[in-house]
């Protein structure tokens, strides 16, 4: 079976143990696996191996050969050797100064003294023990004390005067010995310098031979662990296929098969392609384009790729952006003939003035940046790249089902947008809370009336919850826009790669299986105590401490022991009634650990505790189902085979640190929370680019095998910075870009940008989308900061231009004053909206919960199922001004109503039959018992109608031409919860595929006419997909 993502890191922690163990027994003998142990220590060697098990299908290669490649002879011995001999021959050429330059030095801090000490050890014992690994460690211990006195903590020498020390001139004889010794410091620094790098590079291939045998018996026990279990992980399947694909030769019977089912090849986002992917299918193909197999079929086999070098951000799975340009060469040589090159060169997504800004902004960051030494990875956007905005043609033509109703403006009309008009915004505050807010207050202002394109018409309609896209640099940021979110009543859903673990209540549930699987442990019982299945104060919690687990398992209503006033008896009436509560149940609990498996001890405890009613706000439905998630997660783990609650709780840290997302649910109507790398692929109307910021962060990887820009391979351990890794940080700030790329692509109709600005600047951390900006569009968010400050509501516009290119217009979002808040209950934007309403039309009712009315919130959860589908009829949806939904409009007299129907009924019957006929039809239409009494003048009318309808110019040709269809009934979505029923009056089917809806009305002109046809020709569109439909409103008078 293929291992699951939930299974491999449990199964790589367990062949962890195993390995270490056995290497630990190595380390003995091996002084290689000795040294990688004491530099690194089993925690960082045990992260590092783990990580190289992950990446097992390039790692190997590269340290095999970066050690071919390397000095076999090198040993620990010879490295310290070599470096005592640099650092002995840079004292001991200073002469006789040495003695002074210590002298003059800071002896009276001890500190000092001691290092000078081991200095004139080192100049006058020549080799010493260096081959022991005693005198080793205590040879790596003298460099580090040298490198912390004459190097900064980049690794660089100190500068001029021989600042950051730590020592003054007090702890040295003189002043002038001070600065005696600092001048001499000064000029040995860079050699001691070149030394210590010398010496970390001799080192870093010892210990390389180190981790090769220690990976061995990693990677050895790791396969054994899968065999085991009758697994395979994902690599190990690509390993294989890779393999047999290698071992066939053109004649053998399996590629025969293969090529016999597959003849044609699509591989989609090939940007994100890892090596020992593209090498599957490169021998899948090889041999078509030496005329083997199905290369002489009627129909040749084909290979398509599909990728965009500037959506690659998947660097750190291995994909490599470099062989995009590779498997173009690579499939030219298939066949020689023809261009086998197509490029996109039309956004189908974005507005002008969105391309416009993508274009400008990306053609600036090319142009102030570098990229020489990562050119094979380096981000490109030239004209190749830059989608063209056509200025000569104003129209932008839609689909052809609409390209007959409506155009769309490809230029905005002239004059500036004002600031709710405007595509581009800009969002700062000090802090990332208070900036949160602000981005929740500009949400409530999109979903109270501003509009957007909707994707299948491309017309304007109401902003919805789920136009709105929140994207993330980094996972773990995102809980501040959640909370402000949900303060303002908008429902959020925390999409793939985001918040599960994070969740609160999750990490109740966890926190309440680390406590019973440890119950003596004070930091787990102080963990369980602040859950929201306790909810104990702070202060409580201060005064049970540091006897917090026994505070716990005393008996109810008994004081603890200890030398202080009892605890309990110093808490507040709530806290001490909770404990006295939680000391009855917990005793209970702990008998149920060994009777209950994992998964029904937590539902237990949970249902018991009446967790649920802690699960309220707009997440609801999200906690729940992220619970029913963690229950599952347990369960699979359990039903492996026997696992103690310990080690469920363990596997759960475990699964922790990756990215797990939450809980898929229906998110139709929620604001999406989400990563640039989870957006990849999506769209939505508007997007916020949040915390842009906030770099990655982190310290380095303890164990680094990669490969340099010129493909060598390179190894780096512990603090070993090699070029490799001055390299990698390049190509990651290379990727930035391209993640920078994703975000602003994935907007449709508005682009938003927010940072924290303090104190008039704006600092973008290390690896933050706002690191790779231009200089001047940083320099906009210090700008946008003075704006807000300001508080000028008609400057709240700031521009950008590059070169001579457009000038961007964005707007400067301020709090809304007081805090707009969503109204429980009530839509947040028209679900429908007309495509042909005329000037002045209100806007009609906006959703079924509105026409039905909504019932009031509660403290426990919805009582009606407000999720349910509501079926309502046209007149529920299209209300009359002045009118509420549910209202009828009383300006038409009864007896002009009854006409009208009779002639709508009739106009059917004319010109199939005469007008005898219909008059007898009429009148058998009205002996119906539900029909009303009408006398011949009001048939007359109704004819007279039907007759001015049948005659239109307008309708007469359609008549002619077409195929008539009347009273055609449609059911139609309008939003998630609501579906409207009606029909139509008259559907014309052309013989050039068109339809035309005809609309007919014997009445007085009305502005919801417009409306009524705009959501009828949506029916007739979901009725005929593909086909152009028109509308055409008819009057009798």
């Amino acid at each position: 079976d293929l291992a699951d993502e939930t299974q491999v890191p449990r199964l790589i922690s367990e062949s962890l143990d195993q390995a270490l163990r056995i290497c630990r027994a190595v380390a003995r003998e091996d002084d290689d696996v000795a040294l990688l142990f004491a530099q690194l220590g089993e925690r960082r060697v045990r992260s590092g191996i783990a990580a190289l098990l992950d990446r097992r299908l390039v790692a190997p290669q590269a340290l095999r050969r970066y050690l071919e490649n390397g000095p076999r002879d090198l040993t620990a011995a010879v490295a310290c050797r070599r470096a005592a001999d640099r650092l002995r021959g840079l004292f001991t050429d200073a002469g006789a100064s040495i003695p002074l330059f210590l002298d003059d030095g800071p002896v009276r801090h001890p500190q000092f003294a001691m290092l000078a000490g081991d200095i004139i050890g080192l100049c006058a014992s020549g080799d010493g023990d260096l081959t022991s690994r005693s005198g080793q460690a205590a040879l790596r211990g003298l460099i580090d004390r040298l490198r912390a006195y004459f190097l900064k903590q980049d690794g660089e020498p100190r500068g001029k005067n021989f600042m950051g020390t730590g020592f003054t001139a007090a702890d040295c004889d003189t002043e002038d010995a001070w600065r005696r010794h600092r001048q001499t410091a000064e000029a040995l620094a860079p050699g001691v310098a070149q030394a210590i790098r010398a010496f970390r590079r001799d080192l870093n291939v010892v210990m390389s031979r180190g981790l090769w045998r220690v990976f061995a018996v990693a990677l050895r026990q790791y396969q054994r662990t899968l065999d085991r279990h009758a697994l395979v992980d994902f690599s190990g399947v690509l390993e294989r296929a890779v393999r047999l694909l290698k071992e066939m030769d053109e004649f053998a019977q399996s590629r025969y098969r293969l090529e016999a089912r597959y003849s044609h090849v699509l591989v989609d986002e090939f940007q994100d392609t890892s090596r020992a992917q593209w090498e599957l299918i490169a021998q899948l193909v090889k041999s078509w384009g030496e005329g083997f197999g199905l290369a002489g079929d009627a129909l040749p086999p084909s290979i398509f790729i599909v990728g965009d070098r500037k959506q690659s951000i998947y660097g750190f799975r291995d994909a490599d952006v470099a062989l995009l340009d590779e498997a173009g060469q690579f499939i030219e040589q298939l066949r020689v003939e023809g261009d086998p090159r197509r490029a996109i060169t039309v956004s189908f997504r974005a507005t002008p003035t969105l391309i416009a800004f993508v274009n400008d902004v990306f053609g600036a960051i090319v142009e102030e940046t570098n990229t020489g030494a990562v050119r094979n990875h380096a981000f490109r956007y030239d004209e190749r790249d830059r989608f063209p905005i056509d200025t000569d043609d104003p129209l932008v033509r839609l689909k052809a089902d609409t390209a007959i109703v409506r155009s769309v403006r490809l230029q905005p009309d002239p004059g500036p947008p004002t600031r709710a008009e405007a595509s581009l915004g800009l969002i700062v505050d000090e802090t990332v809370r208070a900036a949160a807010g602000r981005v929740a207050g500009e949400v409530v202002r999109l979903l109270s009336g501003a509009t957007v394109r909707d994707r299948a018409t491309g017309l304007p309609r109401g902003v919805r919850p789920a136009d709105i896209a929140i994207l993330f640099r980094s996972r773990d940021s995102h809980r501040e826009y959640e909370a402000a979110l949900d303060g303002c009543g908008v429902r959020t859903y925390v999409y793939k790669g985001l918040g599960f673990f994070d969740a609160d209540e999750i990490q109740d549930a966890i926190g309440l299986l680390r406590y019973l699987a440890d119950p003596l442990s004070d930091l787990r019982a102080a963990t369980f105590l602040r859950s929201r299945i306790v909810r104990v104060s702070d202060a409580a919690l201060a005064r049970l401490a540091p006897a917090v687990a026994a505070a716990i398992l005393a008996e109810p209503g008994c004081s603890e022991p200890s030398k202080g006033p009892p605890a309990r008896e110093t808490l507040g009436d709530e806290d001490r009634q909770v404990l006295d509560r939680l000391r009855a149940c917990v005793p209970r609990w702990l008998s149920w650990v060994d009777r209950m498996s994992p998964s029904e001890l937590v539902d237990a405890v949970l249902r018991e505790t009446a967790y649920a009613h802690e699960l309220g706000g707009s997440r609801r439905m999200q906690a729940h189902e992220n619970l029913k998630k963690l229950g599952g997660l347990i369960r699979r783990a359990q039903n492996r085979g026997y696992a103690t609650l310990a080690r469920i709780a363990d596997h759960l840290e475990q699964l922790a640190v990756g990215d797990e997302s939450n809980a898929a649910i229906d998110a139709i109507d929620a604001v999406s929370l989400m990563t640039v790398h989870a957006a990849k692929g999506l769209e939505f109307p508007i997007v916020f680019v949040v915390n842009m910021g906030r770099g990655t962060g982190g310290a380095r990887a303890p164990i680094r095998v990669a490969t340099d820009a010129s493909g060598d391979p390179s190894v780096a351990i512990a603090d070993y910075q090699s070029e490799a890794d001055e390299a990698a940080q390049a190509r990651e700030r290379e990727e930035t870009k391209r993640l920078l790329y994703v975000a602003l692509t994935r907007a449709r109709d508005r682009v938003y940008l927010s940072a924290t600005v303090q104190n008039g600047a704006c600092r973008m951390g290390r690896g933050s989308l706002g690191e790779v900006l231009p200089v001047s569009l940083k320099a906009l968010f210090a700008e946008a900061a003075v704006v807000v400050a300001a508080d000028a509501a008609e400057q709240r516009l700031v521009t950008w231009s590059w070169r001579e290119g457009h000038t961007h217009r964005l707007a400067v979002a301020a709090p809304p004053d007081p805090p707009k808040q969503l109204v429980a209950g009530s839509p947040s934007a028209p679900p429908y909206t007309s495509i042909a309403a005329a000037p002045g039309t209100p806007p009609r009712h906006s959703s079924a919960a509105a026409w039905l009315g909504t019932p009031p919130p509660d403290d426990f959860g919805a009582v009606a199922d407000r999720s349910a589908t509501v079926r309502v009829p046209v007149t529920g949806i299209i209300v009359p001004p002045g009118l509420t939904a549910g209202e009828t409009d009383t300006s038409d007299r009864p007896s002009d109503a009854i006409v009208g129907t009779m002639a709508h009924r009739l106009f059917g019957l004319l010109g199939t039959t005469g007008p005898d006929v219909v008059r007898q039809r009429a009148r058998a239409l009205l002996a119906a018992p539900q029909s009303p009494v009408v006398d011949d003048g009001k048939i007359d009318r109704a004819l007279a109608y039907a007759a001015r309808l049948r005659q239109h110019p307008d309708l007469a040709g359609l008549v002619a031409s077409g195929r008539l269809l009347y009273e055609v009934p449609f059911s139609l979505r309008v939003d998630p919860a609501t579906i409207v029923r009606g029909s139509i009056d008259c559907l014309v089917r052309i013989g050039d595929g068109r339809v035309v809806v005809v609309e007919l009305k014997t009445g007085t002109r009305r502005p919801e006419h417009e409306a009524q046809l705009a959501l009828y020709v949506d029916a007739a569109r979901a009725l005929f997909p593909g086909r152009a439909v028109e509308g055409l409103l008819v009057y009798a008078t």
